[in-house]
């Protein structure tokens, strides 16, 4: 848990490759992530807990349609992430037909997001659009987005549609 094998020429073997730089995903040891991959990583374990160990940049994923949201309308994210005062800037996402759009397309009931501040967010979506998420069931604290979000319908620049606390 916490690496995966990543081989791109037979010839050399595989590289180890952490996954996240520590921890174990739990409420009281969670991943650390310190950089965009780490970040991206995040859709693979969606209720686990996670925290910020560094500001990450997200411009190495600003061509195409940009950064993939976390999680989708069928799959929340119901762990816990915690920003730990540290920033995510550059996040861009344009995805003008899609809904669910966001750094986490949908976060759950039981998800709980604080300390984040994102940073000059260009995100683009049809509906459900906003900088932090998409759609938000849980409890989002002491965060903040700055930039351009754009949608159709149910947009805002922290979260497109919330049913959750925002404090």
């Amino acid at each position: 848990p916490g690496y995966r094998i990543y081989t791109t020429d037979s010839s050399f073997g595989a590289v180890l490759v952490a996954e996240f730089a520590g921890g174990s995903g739990r409420e009281e040891d969670p991943y650390l992530v310190a950089n965009a991959d780490q970040l991206y990583n995040v859709r693979n374990h969606l209720d686990k807990h996670f925290k910020l160990i560094e500001d990450i940049d997200l411009s190495g994923y600003s061509t195409g349609k940009g950064w993939e949201p976390i999680g989708d309308e069928r799959t929340p994210f119901t762990g816990a992430f915690d920003g730990d005062g540290h920033t995510i800037s550059n996040l861009f996402i344009k995805r003008p037909v899609d809904p669910f759009i966001g750094l986490f397309a949908n976060s759950g009931l039981d998800a709980k997001i604080r300390n984040v501040g994102l940073i000059n967010v260009n995100v683009t979506g049809y509906n459900h659009v906003g900088g932090l998420a998409g759609r938000n069931r849980g409890q989002v604290t002491n965060s903040y987005a700055t930039g351009n979000v754009t949608g159709e319908a149910e947009t805002g620049g922290l979260v497109g549609e919330n049913g959750g606390p925002i404090a």
